[in-house]
């Protein structure tokens, strides 16, 4: 059941009905959550809504594998806070007319960027983002460089972090402003920031988004990026070293990473000093290795 020990007081009025109150579990993880729907029927948009939550830890693998046949990109504990509002012409148009905060936000977990289906993409969205963007670099990788697949697909198949953090807002514009993607580990700093478009009549998982993320790294994630030319011997004042910036377009729902994958494509020479000498190639390894990812 997804919902568990729901308490919930309301309140009813002429023109609104107002939840003063909901706790609740949901997988275990603490809900809270009021808010109100409003209509005043001489108002240019009569229909309004409002609402302050906060939910606490969710295990969003246990989530999304119900909705994945099993299988998720993502498993940590996420908490989400959003406090937004609304006004349309009617009840359906309330939730692209959205305005307000929102953050998710995470510590200690695990991404698998191979395994991301366009299901689970779409349920995903922002998270998806560094993750699958880190899966579209070492996926090209790896078919380009077969002399280092075997420690890249060692590395990169399950990419633990200790951090992601996301912040968004949406003001009368009805554009969102992704100020802050952040997703860190000992080995791996990526950080970006973005906008997706408002369109009207475009569901917001299918407005046009615009962002850019930047992979830093250090260890071996360096040496994986280095050895195809995406990394410099620039240290930034997290001590890793600096990556390339990349743009990401499409939408929430379908991220278009094609940015990073032509600059793999086209390698540039290594620029960090390898500190472990490359293996020879194996040419049974690569094979394998494209046949896993599909490549």
């Amino acid at each position: 059941m997804l919902l568990k020990d729901a308490q919930a007081k309301l309140n009813i009025s002429e023109n609104k009905v107002d939840l003063t109150s909901l706790k609740a579990l949901i997988y275990g993880a603490p809900l809270s959550c009021k808010g109100g729907i409003g209509f005043q029927q001489k108002a240019p948009q009569p229909y309004s809504m409002d609402a302050q939550l906060r939910l606490e830890n969710l295990n969003v693998g246990l989530l999304l594998s119900e909705f994945n046949g099993g299988t998720t990109p993502i498993n940590g504990s996420f908490t989400t806070q959003a406090d937004i509002k609304s006004q349309g012409i009617n009840l359906e148009s309330l939730e692209n007319n959205i305005q307000g905060n929102a953050s998710v936000s995470s510590k200690k977990g695990t991404i698998t960027p191979f395994s991301v289906s366009k299901k689970a993409q779409v349920g995903t969205a922002l998270l998806s983002i560094a993750g699958t963007a880190l899966g579209a670099a070492t996926n090209s990788a790896i078919g380009n460089v077969g002399s280092f697949a075997g420690s890249a697909i060692a590395y990169f198949q399950e990419i633990k972090y200790d951090q992601i953090l996301i912040q968004a807002k949406r003001d009368k514009s009805y554009d969102i402003e992704i100020s802050q993607i952040l997703l860190q580990n000992p080995e791996l700093f990526v950080s970006g920031k973005g906008t997706v478009k408002f369109v009207s009549n475009v569901k917001i998982p299918d407005q046009p988004l615009s962002a850019t993320v930047r992979i830093d790294a250090l260890g071996q994630a360096a040496q994986v990026f280095d050895k195809i030319g995406l990394i410099s011997p620039t240290k930034t004042d997290q001590g890793y070293y600096k990556g390339q910036t990349f743009a990401i377009n499409g939408t929430l729902s379908k991220p278009d990473y094609s940015s990073v994958t032509d600059a793999i494509m086209r390698p540039q020479p290594t620029q960090v000093k390898q500190q472990t000498p490359p293996r020879s190639h194996d040419e049974s390894l690569t094979g394998a290795l494209r046949s896993l990812f599909g490549r």
